[in-house]
């Protein structure tokens, strides 16, 4: 009982800590892009909309899964603590893999860019060469953050995993963009200080800055690991290598869904109503951070857990995050409902005709909150095929829905298609873990316990 109190007060604090700095990004994500927005013309903002969605999804691509794998790999050979020789292997194991896609990727798109430019009509999409390079450049810095945040929080230190990115990234962009109109802008609502291209460039640069701390703390820890004869499991290699290619399909399929909207609005309407429309998606986005937060709390001890077998533990912490986010939401939303069309005001006057966009998301985002950890559970507990099969079926859902409800109703019809796609994928994932929950209480009174 005192273990059980005990564990529940330390999984409280490891949520506490977890959703004040994701909630604290988030806010200051809103913050910055308000910045940012005010820096540039109404359609360049909008370009560089498309363009931060296009390398928050391609870095998904570039990271291959790694986040997922080392969440789940490095607790089973290494504790809380000094990185062990199995530990390291596992890591470098990973980086390896991000260094290749990340290459492969990249070489694949300015090829296609430099073909494009060749053979086809005049670009006049606004793709320019600094665009597109600095989009990958911050595709590549972004996979690496999200790889860094899973492994930091696997060694047990969740608070370096989580401010390089989260806290100290924003608060540059807010003070960099922050001091440019200060001195360039004063009192104007916008001004067209920049093109998307050196927009991209800027967060970018300031990225690779924040993230430079954990590449210092990382090698330094690394470099004290002694050598050790074949230190790397046989078995996990096996595991690992098993599992890379659901784990490569997870990662891209779940943001996948999100950024299709700001993407496909900017195509088939203009950059102008894709910047709108990403403004309203990164307002609703701290509601995201409440799930971030959530499983970022959660994944490390849900991973433990499993490892050890006691799927009683593991519930007990799904269950508790669930309530805890499920309360969160609905405060925020709350929050919305109130003051939305005040908030999105703050990037443009104009973007208040996009409130019922805005909340559209919320709506999803909550029910995706109040179902608790779901993707994390699933996947940790050997239910990775059957996530990978409902999140395709979902991004093909979105994907197709986003086009026809564009096409009829215009921005609304976008979030409509994402947020609906969005409450039925996680309705049913939560059958699936309620199933695992089921199997394994009935196998504890076949066995006695």
């Amino acid at each position: 009982m005192r273990k059980s109190l005990a564990e529940s007060r330390g999984l409280l604090w490891q949520l506490l800590l977890s959703g004040m700095m994701k909630g604290g990004g988030g806010l200051l994500t809103f913050v910055c892009f308000i910045f940012i927005a005010r820096s540039a013309a109404v359609d360049e903002y909008g370009l560089f909309s498309i363009a931060f969605s296009s390398a928050s999804l391609l870095c998904y691509v570039m990271v291959g899964g790694q986040h997922t794998a080392i969440l789940k790999f490095y607790p089973r050979v290494n504790d809380p603590g000094p990185i062990s020789p199995a530990g390291k292997s596992v890591i470098l194991r990973s980086l390896r893999i991000l260094g290749r896609l990340t290459l492969a990727t990249s070489a694949i798109i300015l090829g296609g860019w430099f073909v494009a430019r060749w053979a086809g009509p005049p670009m006049t999409s606004g793709a320019t060469f600094s665009l597109v390079a600095f989009t990958l450049f911050l595709s590549a810095l972004l996979g690496l953050a999200e790889f860094f945040s899973s492994l930091f929080r696997a060694r047990g230190q969740t608070l370096a995993g989580l401010w390089p990115r989260d806290l100290l990234w924003r608060l540059l962009m807010i003070a960099v963009f922050g001091l440019i109109l200060w001195l360039n802008a004063p009192g104007k609502l916008r001004a067209n200080l920049f093109t998307a291209g050196e927009l991209a460039g800027i967060v970018a640069g300031l990225l690779a800055a924040a993230l430079s701390i954990q590449v210092a703390r990382l090698a330094r820890d690394m470099s004290k690991v002694e050598k050790a004869r074949d230190p790397f499991p046989g078995h996990l290699g096996a595991d690992m290598q098993r599992s890379f290619r659901s784990f490569w399909a997870l990662g891209f399929l779940w943001p996948a869904r999100g950024q299709l909207g700001t993407i496909i609005v900017g195509l088939m309407i203009n950059p102008a109503a894709a910047g709108a429309f990403f403004s309203a998606q990164r307002l609703a986005a701290v509601l995201l951070m409440v799930s971030v937060a959530i499983n970022t709390a959660v994944g490390p001890e849900i991973s433990r857990a499993l490892a050890a077998n006691d799927l009683h533990k593991a519930k007990r912490v799904f269950m508790t995050g669930s309530l805890v986010a499920g309360s969160a939401s609905a405060a925020f939303m709350l929050l919305l409902v109130a003051v939305g069309d005040d908030l999105l005001a703050l990037f443009d006057p104009s973007y208040r005709s996009f409130t019922p966009v805005l909340l559209m998301f919320a709506i999803g985002q909550a029910v995706f909150n109040a179902c608790g950890p779901l993707g994390v559970f699933l996947t940790l507990a050997e239910r990775e095929r059957t996530v990978l099969l409902a999140g395709v079926v979902a991004t093909i859902a979105t994907l197709v829905g986003v086009v026809i409800l564009t096409r009829l109703y215009g921005p609304i019809g976008a979030a409509t298609a994402i947020a609906g796609v969005t409450v039925l994928l996680n309705l049913y994932l939560a059958t699936v873990a309620w199933s695992v929950f089921r199997g394994s209480k009935r196998k504890a009174e076949g066995d006695g316990v």
